[in-house]
């Protein structure tokens, strides 16, 4: 039987993980002190001659980076949960330092069939500019908790949700487009611990916790097209509390009309295509292209770098 490890046993390895890859049919174990099943305290505890067919690294993000490492000894195919690693630097290191690995960031969106279909239906000569919105009603993941806090989450809604709107761009733009242009970022953080309610759509919330993290923001790029007299412009916005949903992707042409997508939540489907391809060494349904992956994974670390400054 095929085996999966699973480093983490939180809220997106119980609801989607754990379920799709028994779906796929594999023997699914986990890291997690607080689980009584297939489980293991720590990833040191696992047998050195223990052989997965796949990792799935979704514990708190100050501890992807250990886990990667530990992990690499009985797996060669490793899906790192968003953000990945703290930065580009050490992305790119570990990556090099297992050239006989697959170490892959998670892009569940990219396997995502209805925005693929979208891009197709763009003729970009007749467009004026796209919005790349994910405006959340009241969504903060637990305040107060990891996940707020900027040391050991390495960011906040930037860091959780932008990889996802940087995968919609990759699906509906050529990624030479994109790749060397430098946008204009900006974040900041609209609420703290007193002025946010404990009833959050996320659960946990830890009052006497820390929240230093930023939880609006916005990206600009000016992509460049055949018409060397103009630009594309793209926005990206992302949001943990808005007071109104709009997980949207917004199409605006030249003529004064707009498309509009919505995208809302990932289809647990997506999840179990991006698995199939990562083990069977393919992107986007074919033959894995190494340098595509690897040049993208390095383009997302890359620019969450750049909302540090903000």
């Amino acid at each position: 039987m095929k085996k999966a490890l699973l480093v983490g046993y939180g809220g997106i390895a119980k609801a989607v993980y754990s379920t799709e890859l028994q779906m796929l049919g594999y023997k699914v174990e986990v890291v997690e002190p607080s689980v009584d099943f297939f489980h293991y305290k720590t990833v040191n505890d696992i047998p050195k001659d223990k052989e997965y067919d796949i990792a799935v690294i979704c514990c708190p993000n100050e501890h992807h980076l250990n886990a990667v490492l530990e992990v690499s000894d009985v797996c060669k195919t490793i899906l790192v949960e968003k953000p990945g690693l703290a930065n580009t630097a050490a992305w790119n290191r570990t990556v090099h330092r297992f050239p006989n690995h697959s170490i892959l960031l998670v892009k569940n969106n990219l396997y995502r069939k209805n925005i693929a279909e979208f891009g197709n239906l763009i003729d970009f000569d007749d467009v004026s500019k796209i919005e790349i919105n994910w405006l959340n009603k009241d969504r903060i993941p637990n305040p107060g908790s990891w996940f707020t806090t900027q040391e050991k989450a390495f960011g906040g809604v930037t860091h959780d949700l932008f990889p996802h709107l940087y995968c919609f761009m990759f699906a509906l733009i050529p990624f030479n487009q994109f790749q060397h242009t430098i946008p204009q970022t900006f974040a900041m953080q609209r609420w703290n611990l007193d002025n946010i309610s404990p009833y959050t759509d996320y659960g946990f919330f830890n009052k006497n916790g820390t929240y230093d993290v930023c939880d609006y923001a916005e990206a600009h790029y000016l992509l460049p097209t055949d018409d060397a007299t103009n630009s594309l412009p793209v926005t990206l916005r992302a949001s943990w509390k808005e007071g109104y949903d709009d997980q949207a992707i917004y199409v605006h042409y030249k003529n004064g009309g707009q498309m509009r997508v919505e995208f809302g939540l990932c289809p647990n489907y997506a999840y179990a295509e991006m698995i199939k391809a990562a083990v069977n060494n393919e992107f986007m349904g074919e033959k894995r292209q190494t340098w595509i992956e690897q040049d993208l994974d390095q383009w997302i670390h890359a620019q969450l770098e750049m909302f540090n400054g903000s």
